[in-house]
């Protein structure tokens, strides 16, 4: 959810970075809105075509020390369309969560509304 969030900021406002349009609200921030989150780590890409080309860029980039570490168990990817064939995606990282109440209302939301997969 802070993920998507810090995606929709990537679009909206054209943040490139980790830090909001305000020049302050960082991922923590963000993450604190939904609850607790050890060990966060972020990665904010541009101009990728898909979430999947995003994970592929940063491998081929060698920026996957985050990636690959094994502590960082939890992972929420976000994207959002910049134009017509590229994507902003923004990728969260964390040794673990701890959701709050907000939290578990928005994700109760999501699973009654969600399509499975083999329908």
């Amino acid at each position: 959810m802070a993920a998507s969030e810090h995606a929709h900021e990537v679009c909206k406002n054209g943040v490139t970075g980790s830090v909001g349009s305000d020049g302050k609200t960082l991922p923590t921030d963000r993450v604190a809105k939904w609850g607790r989150a050890a060990g966060l780590e972020d990665y904010v890409i541009i101009g990728a075509q898909n979430d999947l080309h995003a994970v592929m860029d940063l491998i081929l980039e060698d920026n996957t020390k985050n990636l690959i570490n094994g502590y960082l168990k939890y992972s929420a990817v976000a994207t959002c369309p910049l134009n017509e064939t590229s994507n902003a995606v923004v990728i969260y990282l964390a040794e673990n969560v701890i959701g709050n109440t907000q939290a578990a209302q928005h994700i109760a939301k999501l699973k009654m509304i969600r399509t499975p997969l083999n329908a």
